[in-house]
């Protein structure tokens, strides 16, 4: 039966995959086949900067700073959803290329554009975060099916979007008339509710299993050390039905360990939150704003590794530095662009005390280089290597964000307030 429904699942949810190739345009196919690339860590930061250079001929303020949630799930789901899928590889570029592509559309209508931003800006509230299933996924096929019906309730409101916009115009008149936008895509919301509802369900069902999983191994592993074999024998003896499921318990117990080790070692770096005064700056920049910058000799010469190595720009209090450290940063995401090239950044703010200190600002622009790191183990071995501990100095942590640079080909840090 659980066989059964998987497959049903995964069907329907291919089918999603499959619906939304027909309502594109000969281009949009051949634009979608472009798009195979699968999602990582800096993808939906790139993709909205990507967005706003496309819409620079806007007027107000960045409206593809709206998208990053709900961008932020798909790619959370992409990083994981070929464990379900395993017949389907290539699935994480295809549910991505799909969202992706919708985006791209919605910016050749600008009477829309406002209006659907907001419209995705809300269901990036209901999205599951990846970092509540990013454990329990891999062991849990029931989240597993939730998730996919999730994803593909997302996929078939894209399908619908680029429909609704690819209308005759005379249609899209009448549907005004009716009534607003969001009436149109009412039912659809509702369906992605219930998903994230059924989502949510299945994430406390997974957490209940896997504690009592756990406790499971905990009590065999105090029966190992018991040294009364006479107990031990009784045990195994009531238990020989229970143990058939010690094999799979244990597997799933260590994957989990790992998934959880990783996370733990990155935390005891930084859990400084680098990302919102990068959000809120973004936020208040304007289309063209700080292009005059990367126009200088001085730009040009460091971002080219030209010249000095260190690019300094001052200016007085609320004169936009922060703005146009915003801006360097998107420029640099969508310029240099591989594996081998990562932009870490970090803004202080003076009504946060502890980002105002030199260590902090180094374990946070080493937690950025090493969050890429493929496992528990190699994080663990570069953190011993640097006899790094949550008690670490300046010196310890210096010495690791040598060694972390080692690692890449090319690093750009984007330090804002520093003066």
């Amino acid at each position: 039966m659980a066989l059964a429904t998987s497959l049903t699942t995964v069907q329907g949810f291919n089918g999603a995959l499959r619906e939304f190739q027909t309502v594109l345009t000969v281009d949009q196919r051949r634009q979608l086949q472009e798009i195979k690339t699968v999602p990582d860590t800096d993808t939906v930061l790139v993709f909205t900067a990507q967005l706003d250079a496309q819409n620079a001929k806007r007027k107000g303020r960045s409206v593809a700073t709206r998208l990053p949630t709900f961008l932020q799930c798909a790619r959370g789901f992409s990083a994981v959803v070929d464990t379900f899928v395993s017949s389907h590889p290539e699935i994480a570029a295809l549910v991505w290329g799909r969202i992706k592509l919708t985006m791209l559309i919605i910016t050749n209508f600008l009477s829309y554009y406002e209006s659907l931003t907001e419209f995705f800006l809300d269901l990036g509230r209901i999205c599951p975060r990846f970092a509540e299933y990013r454990t329990l996924y891999p062991t849990s096929t029931r989240l597993q099916k939730s998730l996919c019906q999730f994803h593909a309730a997302i996929v078939t409101v894209c399908k619908h979007v680029v429909e609704t916009l690819q209308r005759p115009w005379q249609q899209q008149l009448l549907k005004t008339f009716r009534g607003p936008l969001e009436e149109e895509f009412k039912p659809d919301r509702a369906n992605i509710e219930r998903c994230s509802d059924d989502v949510k369900e299945e994430l406390v069902l997974a957490k209940s299993q896997a504690d009592f999983q756990e406790q499971q191994l905990q009590e065999r592993e105090r029966q190992k050390a018991s040294k009364s074999r006479l107990k031990l024998k009784n045990f195994t003896a009531r238990t020989d039905d229970k143990l058939d499921h010690i094999g799979p318990w244990q597997l799933n117990y260590e994957k989990r360990r790992a998934a959880e080790r990783k996370q733990q070692l990155l935390d005891s770096l930084s859990k400084h939150d680098y990302l919102t005064p990068f959000k809120q700056s973004r936020r208040k920049r304007y289309p063209g704003t700080a292009t005059w910058l990367f126009e200088t000799p001085q730009y040009k010469a460091w971002f080219d590794g030209a010249g000095s190595q260190v690019l300094w720009c001052s200016g007085k209090i609320g004169s936009g530095k922060t703005i146009l450290s915003a801006g360097v940063i998107d420029y640099v995401l969508l310029e240099k662009r591989s594996s081998e090239t990562l932009v870490a950044f970090f803004f202080l703010r003076f009504d946060d005390q502890e980002s105002l200190k030199a260590e902090n600002i180094l374990r946070s622009i080493v937690r950025q280089i090493l969050q890429s790191a493929t496992s528990a183990g190699e994080l663990e071995s570069l953190l011993e290597d640097a006899s790094l501990d949550p008690w670490a100095g300046l010196r310890d942590i210096s010495t690791l964000l040598e060694k972390s640079v080692n690692r890449l080909k090319n690093l750009y840090v984007v330090i804002d307030g520093v003066d």
